[in-house]
């Protein structure tokens, strides 16, 4: 479904083109995609956003956008990150990122490549491609080649990659690509290989080389620091097991760096090399992240941190290893440097890790050259808190051996080189260092600078610039939510200052002073105007983005003002142009302003000149031009425009995208599902109001037919007024339905069907149980919905104590032999993206007047011998396992647990026992396995795949009452109250104990001493009226739970 795109905030958005004079590279090879605004008030969340853009994206029914992660940023905002395949193979460097406030999507940003329409299946073998890298590199040893290292010989990826990757402007490719490690020269590289023809695509290199116990660490840089060791057999270690999973360092030799009085001495060669530096330097950086940012670790996942000291031979570098996930120091020569452990030489190294696992900055040219910036600036940032008197502004300036000497500056770039200008006299133009990396960071590291101390003057383009201090603590938050909520492997500096000013707009408001200094600051640097100056966005306005009858096609966009103080006038002109790309004819035309163009407004002009297409696909180039704008990046998109066929013309053409139900599959006062359709016109004409249309339900054995009149005209693009419906409990059981919309002049019904499906069940009841036997459940209370890769079985085995449900998979390798489920390292997620591998049971738990509700059973994870981990699969055990989710009678979420015990054969039965939510109205119980098959001749599951088994699933209480005694009992009265009761004690002289109240989803509210016999107690008044469980924990071990009702 289309979307209207239009801005209605004051947002600095940017997409391609010329910034303050200097000339972009414009990629013509997207829609106006790579950063969108959601308009207001359209309400798409993040699992319906593709669906919904899916034609504006260019996402073909071949294309999928798999989930890699969320991120949340310090306003609550979410972001969640996807990655493009398409027929299954890894579109590389396609990321795309949905930024989601209050529930819905209101913006998104990256790369997607549209309307892939290639051959997969590669003419050369993964060990070609290997053997041909290796003859390029020519290198005489490789690191898999030695055996004291862990290393294996690098498995060739199966990609799609554009030919002009990291641009986006070449032809899309099959591709192996793969990293060679050596260490004869020292040297790693990556190699895109095609996988076609054998040709080298790209190579490049990916050395990312930048020049317990309390002790004390008399560092070679930063005096005296107290540091976290580790005592071990009468020893200290420079190892730290508090942090995460530990931080280790040793020397490239393994020796692990030791001392008998943790008091580690000036003078030892491993003080002289910096080993003590590197270690402090791990630890600060790891506090850094986490005081900070929240961040365990350089992961987030508190992955274990890994320092060598290289200090067998001279070496003049530090890197990161992005494969063994180590940060590596040379000791120096001590001709032009010492060792390279300074601390913001230590932050930088571990800050590749973090950009690796977040934004993933590809290390070449632009992108390359933010990845060492962010390293910098969060580098220096360590110093700064954990050093400050040291501090300065040079990168590596304590590890050069003459004297005012660095690696960098970034109070002033141009001091050893680098630039502090986009594209001015210093930027580095060439292919070497990977395109500049080292270089060409000036650029932003001088516009954190800028931020963090304020500064004012002319910048290279002699334009006055006055930034204003917003310090260390604020800057540091823009930018590390650039980096892990907005950037991806390809980004430029253009989507870095867009990325900035979206969350400067989000966090403080696009006319606020905090925004105004960001954007004063990448005037600085030669990157667009400020929120004072006259700026205009042009945005495509148009939903379709295909032709009609004779392929003729009339352009509409949408300007917006995006100053914050500067208004055009009444009669101002307006040019803007559309030209077929990259040479064709442009058509110019003129719009006079008809009324004052203020801040913040937007508005719409059709060009009045339509465009005839002649071919399938014609790509447009489409600008805007005023005299004073200070921004041009914002004045051109590129869309591409489909011409409609003679044979399918879509004079009237509606598109049913989805059917939406809502509610409960139990019994309740409506006993309904709340209906609703999503549809777009794509045709040509209007559509006027009270047209009469028909939504068509469709069940196996009856049609709903829903007739109704559009409420409004339709306009080409628009949305279908569909209305809300009812669908009435007339049946038991699962169905599987489709809705058609049905339009008498519609002349495209091939995309009006949207399938759906509805549950209708009665309630299971306590300790009703659900055997299984005879083949059989009872189909009124449990039923069940299976996926596409997955198997259901009732099988009768006596080694199972008979009857029981037995769930497997299926296929997890597709035709080119490539591994068909989606990984992900959280479990919940991991069910989400392969859930065609899974099976539901629905049921509805009756739990009205149940103190303690549970849901039980017994249950069997197994695993195959599959090597999961060898696909990248880092828990195996997710290959078979179980999800419950919970839902209130509106079919909310109220609660979702997952259970992974599988093991190898031979699995053990586990009686699982799970508290109910109160507010339960319905259960699912998702069982995914991966791998499975049926025996061709027996037609039943075979036992050594990834097998779940279930048996006896019951829902239990504990007794009812609230007067109930026992030995160790206690009533409470009265029961309903207001938070004000009487504990009453079955032996009164029994010792003193405790009572706990816990809240409806088992949190705890409140804990009150219990040491005498009716005992007065006054429940928190901030407590809300509802069900609470009080639980009495005697001192014989006992305990009993109550039911409280709070009024």
């Amino acid at each position: 479904m289309k979307i209207q795109l239009f801005l209605g905030a004051l947002l600095g958005f940017v997409l391609f083109g010329t910034i303050s004079g200097q000339q972009l590279s414009v990629d013509r090879s997207f829609h106006d995609t790579r950063w969108l605004q959601i308009p207001e008030g359209a309400k798409v969340n993040q699992i319906q956003f593709f669906d919904e853009y899916a034609q504006r994206l260019g996402l073909t029914p071949d294309s999928e956008m798999k989930w890699l992660r969320t991120t949340n940023d310090q306003q609550n905002g979410k972001h969640y990150h996807y990655q493009q395949y398409y027929k299954n193979v890894k579109v590389y460097g396609a990321k795309y990122i949905l930024h989601e406030e209050n529930q819905y999507v209101e913006a998104a940003n990256g790369i997607i490549s549209p309307n892939l329409n290639l051959d997969i299946r590669p003419q050369i073998s993964a060990a070609e491609a290997l053997q041909i890298a290796k003859e390029d590199m020519q290198a005489s040893v490789y690191t898999w080649e030695n055996k004291k290292n862990s290393e294996s010989i690098p498995i060739p990826e199966l990609v799609i990659i554009n030919t002009d990757y990291p641009l986006w402007s070449g032809q899309m490719k099959l591709a192996y690509i793969f990293e060679l490690r050596a260490t004869n020269p020292h040297s790693f590289k990556k190699y895109i290989v095609d996988a076609v023809d054998g040709g080298i695509i790209l190579s490049f290199n990916t050395l990312m080389s930048c020049f317990g116990e309390k002790g004390t660490a008399h560092t070679l840089y930063h005096g005296d620091q107290e540091i976290d060791t580790e005592l071990e057999n009468g020893v200290f270690l420079l190892k730290d097991l508090s942090r995460g999973n530990g931080i280790q360092t040793r020397s490239i030799t393994g020796k692990i760096y030791s001392d008998s009085d943790n008091d580690w001495e000036k003078g030892t060669n491993d003080q002289k090399n910096g080993a003590l530096d590197m270690f402090w330097g791990c630890q600060k950086t790891y506090d850094f992240y986490k005081s900070k940012f929240n961040r365990n670790s350089i992961d987030g996942k508190d992955i274990k941190i890994s320092a060598i000291l290289l200090d067998t031979s001279p070496y003049n570098n530090a890197y990161w290893d992005d494969k063994l996930y180590t940060i590596n120091f040379g000791i120096g020569d001590n001709v032009t440097y010492k060792p390279f452990t300074a601390i913001d030489v230590v932050g930088h190294e571990l800050t590749h890790g973090v950009t690796q696992f977040s934004a993933g900055l590809e290390y070449l040219y632009e992108s390359g050259a933010m990845n060492e910036s962010f390293s910098d600036i969060f580098g220096k940032s360590v110093e700064y808190y954990y050093d400050r008197p040291q501090f300065d502004w040079l990168i590596g300036g304590k590890v050069t051996v003459a004297a005012n000497s660095a690696l960098r500056s970034m109070e002033d770039p141009n001091r050893f080189g680098n630039p502090k200008y986009y594209k001015g006299a210093s930027w580095f133009k060439g292919t070497a260092d990977n395109g500049g990396v080292h270089y060409n960071s000036g650029v932003l590291n001088y516009w954190f600078y800028l931020l963090c101390e304020g500064k004012s003057g002319k910048n290279e383009a002699k334009i006055d610039f006055n930034v204003q201090r917003l310090g260390f603590d604020t800057t540091i938050q823009l930018a590390y939510h650039m980096l892990t909520d907005y950037l991806t492997p390809t980004s430029t500096y253009v989507d870095a200052r867009t990325a900035s000013l979206q969350l400067a707009a989000n966090w403080w408001g696009s006319c606020s002073d905090a925004y105004k200094q960001v954007a004063e600051a990448w005037k600085a640097v030669g990157l667009g105007g400020t929120t004072e100056s006259a700026d205009v966005q042009i945005l495509n306005n148009k939903t379709s983005l295909t032709s009609c009858k004779d392929g003729l096609y009339q352009f509409e966009v949408r300007l917006i003002n995006l100053s914050c103080s500067n208004t055009y006038a009444l009669n101002t002109p307006i040019e803007l142009s559309y030209q077929v790309a990259p040479k064709g004819a442009i058509v110019k035309e003129t719009y006079i302003l008809t009324a004052d163009f203020k801040p913040g407004q937007d508005l719409k002009y059709t060009f009045t000149t339509p465009v005839l297409l002649t071919k399938p696909s014609t790509t447009f180039y489409v600008t805007v031009e005023l005299s004073n704008d200070v921004d041009t990046s914002n004045n051109h998109f590129t869309v591409a425009i489909a011409k409609s066929s003679a044979n399918s013309a879509i004079e009237h053409d509606i598109l049913l995208s989805r059917i939406n139900v809502s509610g409960s599959p139990c019994p309740n006062n409506n006993n309904v599902y709340r209906g609703s359709g999503q549809a777009v016109y794509n045709g040509c004409s209007i559509i006027p109001i009270n047209t009469a249309m028909e939504l068509r339900l469709n069940y196996k054995d009856t049609t709903v037919v829903i007739p109704f009149k559009t409420t409004k005209s339709t306009y080409p693009g628009g949305q279908v007024p569909i209305p809300g419906f009812d669908i009435p409990r007339t049946f038991l059981g699962l169905k599987k339905a489709n809705g058609v919309l049905v339009y008498a002049n519609d002349t495209v019904t091939k995309n009006n069907i949207a399938n759906f499906q509805v549950v209708f069940l009665e309630y299971t009841k306590k300790d009703e149980v659900e055997t299984f036997n005879n083949f059989r459940f009872d189909s009124s209370k449990i039923t069940l919905n299976i996926d596409s890769f997955n198997t259901v079985q009732i099988l009768n085995k006596t080694s199972l104590n008979g009857y029981t449900l037995h769930c497997t998979g299926g296929k997890i390798f597709n035709s080119n032999n490539f591994f068909i489920p989606a990984l992900n390292d959280d479990l919940s997620n991991f069910i989400r993206n392969n859930i065609k591998f899974s099976s539901t049971i629905y049921l509805c738990a009756d739990i009205k007047g149940l103190v303690n509700p549970k849901l039980e059973y017994n249950l069997l994870q197994q695993l195959s011998e599959t090597d999961y981990e060898s696909f990248g699969m880092k828990d195996p055990s997710f290959a078979a396992s179980t999800r419950i989710i919970y839902r209130n009678i509106t079919g909310g979420a109220i609660f979702t647990e997952v259970i992974n015990n599988a093991s190898v054969v031979p699995a053990e039965w586990r009686h699982k026992i799970h508290s109910i939510p109160a507010e339960t109205y319905a259960i699912e119980i998702t069982n995914l396995c991966l791998k499975g098959s049926v025996d061709s001749t027996t037609n039943e599951i075979n036992p050594d795949g990834d097998l779940i088994i279930m048996d006896d699933l019951v829902i239990t209480a504990d007794a009812v009452g609230v007067v109930d005694f026992d030995e160790v009992g206690f009533s409470i009265l009265p029961n309903p109250n207001h938070g004000h009761f009487v504990v009453h004690l079955n032996q009164p002289n029994q010792k003193s104990s405790d009572l706990q109240v816990y809240n409806a989803v088992g949190n705890r509210v409140a804990i009150i001493p219990i040491n005498k016999d009716a005992q007065e107690v006054i429940l928190p008044s901030q407590l809300p009226s509802g069900q609470y469980i009080i639980l009495y924990n005697a001192q014989n071990g006992k305990s009993i739970r109550k039911k409280l009702i709070i009024l």
